[in-house]
């Protein structure tokens, strides 16, 4: 879809709501490939069993765990 967007002149955004980190930080191993980003949702969850990628100066990082870099907790 990114490179048929291209084709078409057009931009590219990854957006979220109410996704977990999961989604989230999987997304932000491709933000290199989109011109916005929307990808916060998981910082209003309550109860996300899981973190991953964090903000770091209003960019959405992803961390250097292994595989998507998200781990779980109880």
């Amino acid at each position: 879809m990114i490179h048929t967007a291209r084709a078409c002149g057009l931009q590219v955004m990854f957006g979220c709501y109410s996704d977990s980190a999961i989604a989230n930080t999987a997304l932000s191993h491709l933000s290199p490939l989109a011109d916005h980003l929307d990808l916060d949702s998981h910082f209003n969850l309550k109860d996300d069993p899981f973190s991953g990628a964090q903000l770091q100066n209003g960019c959405l990082v992803p961390n250097y765990q292994p595989g998507l870099g998200l781990s779980h907790h109880a």
